[in-house]
């Protein structure tokens, strides 16, 4: 639906919300094969567009399919800071409940899936996985659990530091 009001096929009442047609589908639209192929245009578009809220979903797969909302603002403070919640929740991928929950997820195993799949440059990685370790550093007694999790973050990196992952 999404695509059919971007090109103008679709539009909608701003009043009642119901969609109607504008205008016939242009011949040829081709749908993606698959339902990955699906979520990597969506993904594609959205760095296309929005390179910071892109990197921000593609971090918030990094490691599981939830992340706690301690964490979550930490990532978003740090590589979308100037992207709002209205978008995060915007992108349909990810599922905040307005800010309000415990936890931020992804709205279905398909996204989380695909987005592991997806590259990003190495910058973009080392920023996501700085982040990442920046939180993890800050926590006072990490548990056995958050220690886990903090070298999985540090193994991402092409060239990840034995040293320091030893001491997770």
């Amino acid at each position: 639906m999404r695509l059919l009001r971007e090109i103008g096929v679709v539009g909608q009442n701003p009043r009642t919300g119901l969609l109607y047609t504008i205008k016939a589908a242009p011949a040829g639209t081709v749908l993606p094969e698959s339902v990955f192929a699906a979520i990597q245009l969506r993904w594609q578009y959205m760095r296309s567009r929005a390179p910071e809220l892109a990197l921000l979903v593609w971090g918030s797969a990094l490691l599981d399919d939830r992340v706690g909302k301690p964490l979550f603002q930490r990532l978003w403070r740090e590589l979308a800071p100037d992207v709002s919640l209205r978008a995060v929740d915007g992108t349909d991928m990810l599922w905040t409940d307005d800010g309000a929950a415990h936890e931020v997820a992804f709205r279905h195993e398909n996204y989380f899936e695909s987005i592991r799949r997806f590259t990003v440059s190495e910058a973009d990685r080392r920023r996501v996985v700085d982040a990442y370790c920046g939180w993890f550093a800050g926590l006072s007694r990490p548990s056995p659990v958050e220690r886990f999790s903090w070298a999985r973050a540090m193994l991402e990196l092409p060239d990840p530091d034995r040293t320091a992952l030893a001491r997770c």
